[in-house]
């Protein structure tokens, strides 16, 4: 058997020295570069892609939104309008009331027969109860 001594007093000397860094990569085949670029291509794809979906979406969430208020407005636009509608009715059967029951005939001939009252002269005399 071989012996192995140790020194008990050795000093490492490669302190100064410069390293020399072997790396080993796959960069050096333009087939691992095509991969590589391949690759980052189609994760821009992939994330152009989501952002596209993405905003495409919240557009048509913000439409869908839009036209649901824009439905709620025409809703309680139509049902004020019908509200006109029907107080204006309300307020022209009440007219039509109202003229309906001023009745000027009926009241000439009430002033005529039950108060007693008469038309004045041409000449503008009113005769008095007391005879002058």
């Amino acid at each position: 058997m071989a012996e192995i001594r140790i020194r008990a007093n050795s000093i490492n000397t490669n302190i100064n020295r410069k390293r020399l860094k072997v790396k080993e990569t796959k960069e050096v085949s333009p087939k691992y570069r095509n991969r590589s670029l391949e690759k980052r291509a189609f994760r821009f794809k992939r994330i152009f892609t989501v952002l596209t979906i993405f905003i495409i979406a919240s557009f048509g969430y913000f439409n869908l939104q839009k036209r649901k208020q824009l439905n709620n407005k025409r809703y309680e636009y139509n049902t004020l309008m019908n509200e006109v509608i029907s107080k204006q009715l309300k307020k022209d059967r009440l007219n039509a009331k109202l003229e309906n029951a001023i009745d000027l005939n009926r009241i000439q001939r009430y002033a005529l027969e039950e108060l007693g009252m008469v038309y004045a002269n041409n000449d503008k005399e009113v005769a008095n109860d007391n005879g002058n």
